[in-house]
């Protein structure tokens, strides 16, 4: 067993072994996930308009929904609509506005309020959009960009930070103990970045560590 584990991340790691989804199944999976998420949004999540100041203007990317989890449930989780209650999903729709939505304790209550934000709030989220760009950036000037690109190099651990977690495959020996018999597990998480260990208490409640 062990050795088959150590072969699969080996290959894992070297790129031997990939995954790949038919255009079909991912069109799929989305069509699957809209009614689940459209009604998270329309029930459970708080909307606000962000203006940013006549001076300043947001970027967007190829990848234009930027989502971010100050708070994640364990470390180097991903982040999502709901993550965690500080989760935030920010779309820039137009140079002088963002869509902000995240959880909201009380549900849904009313239209989407504004918000009038500072130029270094506007720096921040764009720096976000930097951060999870997939190749390329969109401004309405040449020196906007310039601007994003050289606050990215001024602080690259802010945007390390701000990067997506990728998706890890974790895997671990098969554990015998019965559910409460308190068991430790080793599972070890891979993917392109590399791999990470995490130990996972198998009790009354698993638990992630």
């Amino acid at each position: 067993m062990l050795e088959m584990r150590d072969r699969i991340v080996s290959d894992l790691l070297e790129r031997r072994i990939e995954f790949k989804s038919t255009p079909m199944r991912e069109i799929g999976m989305l069509l699957e996930a809209v009614p689940v998420v459209g009604e998270w949004l329309m029930t459970k999540a708080s909307w606000t308009v962000l203006r940013a100041p006549s001076d300043r203007q947001f970027i967007v990317s190829d990848a234009p929904v930027a989502q971010y989890d100050p708070t994640p449930k364990v470390p180097g989780a991903g982040a999502g609509f709901e993550s965690s209650p500080a989760s935030m999903t920010v779309l820039p729709i137009d140079p002088s506005a963002a869509l902000l939505i995240q959880p909201s304790p009380d549900g849904f209550t009313s239209l989407p309020t504004q918000r009038h934000i500072t130029r270094e709030q506007v720096d921040d989220i764009n720096l976000l959009s930097y951060a999870q760009a997939d190749q390329a950036i969109f401004g309405p000037v040449k020196a906007i960009l310039a601007g994003v690109h050289a606050g990215a190099a001024d602080d690259p651990a802010r945007v390390a930070a701000y990067r997506r977690q990728r998706a890890r495959i974790w895997l671990s020996e098969m554990g015998s103990a019965a559910p409460g018999s308190d068991e430790v597990l080793t599972l070890t998480g891979v993917n392109r970045d590399g791999s990470v260990t995490r130990q996972l208490r198998i009790g009354r409640a698993a638990t992630l560590s």
